[in-house]
């Protein structure tokens, strides 16, 4: 069995690593063809630019990991993974347009839609009016990697730990706004970012009177994002909008408290093992990261159910849920 995988998603993203933990558990029998390699995976033009590859592959099947589904597979049985509508709700109207204008109706084109959340799940079939058997979720997985045990990344401060991007959606005015508000600084706490420092950053250092209390990561590589985990006092994740959200569970696989958002995937994802605040109110955000330091018995609990939760996740079990659907296409 020969199957056509869209590979201009590969890369240092929640998209990216799904689709190599996919790929790395492929059946013995199944035949890879990657296709677009490098190419913009979301131009205007993607869509017959897909099209085009899916034909000239003479692949049996075809599989993306992202949301981009051809102008037609030419017959060939295909599926493709939305992992949210973040481009509806936070994007510009172009984005939203584009959704709407084209990636909807296109969606009949493919034979089956995975998702990562029930949330995700639901909000996919009601805004394209899909028919439920279409849309497969899929959790996806966490790496054996991220344990309580091994090495652990020491700043000279305790940190609270927020790992991702700076989009609309992670809401980080609110969880810097939360920070100085829960007054912790002043404690000796520091709150740790993945990237560099910007000039939004210094804007919000100012705005809010914490400068000297973020720490910048910068890049972290893989490899190095359980110790940075395990060196945390607790993951702070009060996200407005996730398809999944991979640092709850990696913060939970690794024994670290967290605390997410009471809204969009994030208490599915949780399960009850982490500590939920509403985003919108940084009082509340600002009250958990005090209760989170300051209850010990809250930490241990949180921690201990957290390694439950995560345990209910793997990569194993990913991979199976995609295979196990993309050969029975």
């Amino acid at each position: 069995m020969k199957i056509a995988v869209e590979s201009s998603w590969s890369g240092p993203t929640g998209i990216g690593r799904m689709l190599n933990e996919v790929l790395a558990r492929k059946p013995k029998q199944v035949e890879l063809i990657s296709i677009r390699e490098g190419k913009p995976n979301s131009a205007i033009l993607t869509t017959a630019a897909l099209s085009l590859s899916i034909k000239k592959s003479g692949a049996d099947k075809f599989w993306s990991p992202g949301f981009i589904p051809p102008v037609t597979s030419f017959g060939v049985p295909s599926a493709i993974t939305i992992h949210d509508l973040t481009h509806l709700h936070y994007f510009d109207w172009k984005h939203k347009a584009y959704y709407n204008a084209v990636i909807k109706p296109l969606l009949s084109t493919v034979d089956v839609i995975f998702t990562v959340s029930d949330h995700a799940r639901d909000e996919i079939i009601e805004w394209a009016r899909l028919p439920a058997e279409k849309v497969v979720r899929i959790y996806n997985g966490v790496d054996p990697a991220f344990t309580p045990e091994g090495p652990v990344t020491d700043i000279g401060r305790p940190y609270i730990l927020y790992i991702g991007n700076r989009r609309r959606n992670k809401n980080i005015d609110g969880l810097v706004s939360a920070f100085a508000e829960s007054g912790l600084a002043k404690e000796g706490y520091v709150l740790g970012l993945t990237g560099k420092k910007d000039d939004l950053m210094g804007a919000l250092e100012r705005q809010y009177g914490i400068e000297g209390s973020i720490h910048y990561f910068g890049f972290v590589e893989e490899p190095n994002l359980p110790a940075l985990y395990r060196g945390a006092c607790m993951v702070a994740f009060p996200s407005l909008y996730e398809g999944f959200g991979l640092p709850v569970i990696e913060g939970m696989a690794s024994g670290t408290p967290v605390l997410t958002s009471t809204v969009s995937c994030l208490p599915e994802v949780a399960g009850g093992a982490a500590l939920l605040v509403n985003p919108h109110d940084a009082t509340d955000i600002a009250a958990g990261m005090r209760r989170l330091c300051s209850d010990t018995q809250l930490h241990a609990r949180l921690r201990a159910d957290g390694l439950v939760r995560a345990a209910q996740f793997s990569w194993d079990q990913t991979g199976r849920g995609y295979w196990d659907v993309l050969s029975s296409l």
